[in-house]
Order: C-alpha cells, then sequence, then structure tokens
C-alpha cells in the first residue's frame, strides 16, 4: 500500500459491499506477493508485502524494484485500530480534511493460505479520494485460475478492475533486505518515529533515506 500504486479518483472513498469477518491477523502474517495493483501510470516491479508482529505491535512492510534501475525501495506502515471484522486502520500521512495519519484498510477476502484482496482509501480534500487497492498471493507465481477468480471478486464488492494493472514478478533479484525491524530513520540520519512512513533504498553505498509527507 501507498508504494506506487495508488490513485487519486473523485468522489468519496467507495462503500465497500464486502469484508472479512472474524478477521485473524496472526494467518494473515507472513509474506505475499502483489499480483495486480491500483495505478493508473507504470508500476514497480517484483512487489511483495510481509506482515509481521513485533514488541511493538503489527506492521506491513512493503519490498518492490525499480524496473529500470533494479533498485530495491522498502516502506513500512503500523497497523493501527485493529479488530476482528477485516477493517483496520494504517498509519499513514494524507492530505485530509481531518489531517489524519490514518488510512482505513479492508480485508475484502482472503483464504490466509493462497490468496488475499485488500483495499485502502483516504478522503482527499475537494471531494477526491486516494485509493489503494492489492491483490497478493502467497507464491509468487501462483496458477492463472486462482488470479481469475480473485480479480471476478474486485468488480462484485464495489471496485473497479480497470483500476487494477499486473505486477511484474519475473526476473526478480533482491532478495536480500534489511531486517523488517530495523530502526528507520529520515535524510538527515534521525531516528523516525514508527508510525511515519519511511522509503529505503538499498545498494552498496551509503544511502539517503526519505521521510515522506514530513
Amino acid at each position: 500500500m501507498l508504494s506506487g500504486g495508488t490513485i487519486e479518483k473523485d468522489g468519496n472513498c467507495p462503500t465497500i459491499l464486502k469484508f472479512v469477518e472474524e478477521f485473524d491477523i496472526s494467518r494473515y502474517k507472513g509474506k505475499w506477493y502483489t499480483q495486480y495493483r491500483t495505478a493508473n501510470k507504470p508500476i514497480l516491479n517484483c512487489a511483495q508485502m510481509d506482515v509481521i508482529k513485533t514488541s511493538k505491535g503489527y506492521y506491513i512492510r512493503n519490498l518492490s524494484e525499480h524496473p529500470k534501475k533494479n533498485t530495491p525501495i522498502i516502506n513500512r506502515f503500523k497497523i493501527v485500530g485493529l479488530n476482528d471484522t477485516g477493517v483496520f486502520n494504517v498509519s499513514a500521512i494524507v492530505l485530509s480534511e481531518s489531517n489524519t495519519r490514518e488510512l482505513q484498510t479492508w480485508i475484502v477476502d482472503t483464504d490466509y493460505k493462497n490468496y488475499a484482496l485488500q483495499f485502502s482509501c483516504a478522503h482527499l480534500l475537494k471531494q477526491k479520494s486516494l485509493h489503494d487497492g492489492l491483490i497478493v498471493t502467497r507464491q509468487r507465481h501462483p496458477p492463472e485460475d486462482l488470479l481469475a477468480r480473485i480479480t471476478l471478486t474486485v468488480n462484485e464488492v464495489g471496485l473497479d478492475l480497470a483500476d487494477f494493472q499486473r505486477v511484474n514478478q519475473a526476473g526478480c533479484i533482491h532478495k536480500r533486505h534489511a531486517p523488517l525491524t530495523a530502526p528507520l530513520k529520515d535524510n538527515l540520519g534521525r531516528m523516525k518515529n514508527e508510525d511515519i512512513i519511511t522509503t529505503e533504498k538499498i545498494s552498496r553505498r551509503p544511502t539517503r533515506k526519505l521521510a515522506v509527507g514530513k
């Protein structure tokens, strides 16, 4: 979420017609590979999402690769407002009328073992909204019939499949990256609060780490 795949649309966030009841975050933990995501421009390759529990709570961490530079790009979000209804908030900074740092997220559908449809939305100024949808699977290269079944669900729940693009999962090279619990810093080397979006670019040379939305 919020990793090169958000789109801005006119109007408020859509009404989600379905989401997982009795959601179990402990079963949702682990690695997911992004197969489709919302986008209106070219998106990052090899996207994957890790859901991890730490002593400070649950986090979502995204890893993608730049399509031209083969540069890994990482960002991390803390899950807040967690409940068992399949709806929670992730901490994010968005331009909204309430100046909130929370982005509402729905687990629209999942069987925990194979696939999930996840959607986030935030109200923006001037009657617009920011949408971020993901179709993820436990396998990097899942069966096509599984993806076909999931994509049918998108329109059924009030979303628009035309807003989604297929993510390239071929030729992925970056498997080694910083630990999920590694502390994040801004571009001046200062420690950041864990509920602020931070994007890191990893290479063998000293890197610049940019805090987004500060």
